[in-house]
């Protein structure tokens, strides 16, 4: 009898040990295939990201770091409600900031702008730093609620005194308020942080404008139109032609 129970004891724990072993082999597996996946990622090939991650999902379904970069590679490839079905998936195995702040991008490619806000609240409470302030800030822009906007812009670059497109966001939050000078401020910060921010140099040329600095704001147009014309966004440079036939004529008339 005492034999018998030794025999079955041994085969539960090689049942066990088995089994074990087999869970391991699968997890192994599966991060095997999330570690190409994130390897996909850094080179910006999406395609093959999305197939690495589905590979590792289908091995293991609670693996949230395949449902964020296949999320976002979803997003990447313009196939938004399967990166938001993604986002949602890794929030709901493992909440954070950054598949939060996914999921907020994604809501405004969309023109969501209201869920794109609470999405960027939720990733401030879980990671308050300055891509996720940045995310709130252009959630408040978007809807009209400039003054909010510049507090969360603000808080990012008190974070990240290099994040640029906060300074952007605070020098067009005071431009939409009719706060022309503070804008013209912070649109200089932001080309401080980089000369090349053409968005910046058009701003400056329209905060200018308002203030009938007419000659400041031929200068900004015209390197605005250099970048612009530079990186193809002809779109702008119609905007800019507009502004500088404005400009000439009142120069005609005075």
């Amino acid at each position: 009898m005492r034999h018998k129970t030794v025999f079955l004891l041994v085969i539960i724990i090689a049942f066990f040990s088995f089994n074990n072993f087999v869970s391991d082999a699968y997890c192994n597996a599966a991060y095997e295939y999330l570690e190409r996946g994130i390897d996909y990622y850094t080179k910006e090939n999406y395609d093959y990201v999305i197939r690495e991650c589905t590979k590792a999902i289908e091995i293991d379904p609670n693996l949230s770091q395949a449902y964020y970069y296949r999320g976002y590679s979803h997003y990447k490839k313009r196939s938004f409600f399967k990166s938001i079905a993604d986002y949602d998936k890794a929030i709901q195995i493992e909440a954070d900031g950054r598949s939060f702040r996914g999921l907020g991008l994604v809501y405004w490619s969309l023109g969501e702008y209201r869920q794109a806000l609470y999405s960027y609240q939720e990733a401030v409470k879980l990671e308050p730093n300055a891509e996720s302030y940045d995310g709130l800030g252009v959630s408040f822009y978007s809807l009209g609620r400039y003054q909010e906007a510049i507090y969360a812009y603000q808080k990012a670059v008190e974070i990240n005194p290099e994040i640029v497109s906060s300074y952007y966001g605070i020098a067009s939050s005071y431009r939409h308020l009719g706060k022309s000078r503070q804008a013209i401020d912070y649109y200089h910060k932001a080309i401080r942080v980089d000369q090349n921010y053409s968005r910046a140099y058009f701003g400056l040329g329209v905060s200018y404008y308002s203030l009938a600095m007419y000659r400041e704001a031929e200068d900004e147009f015209e390197k605005a139109r250099e970048l612009f014309e530079d990186s193809g966004e002809y779109h702008s440079i119609d905007e800019i032609e507009k502004y500088l036939s404005r400009i000439h004529l009142q120069e005609e008339f005075d």
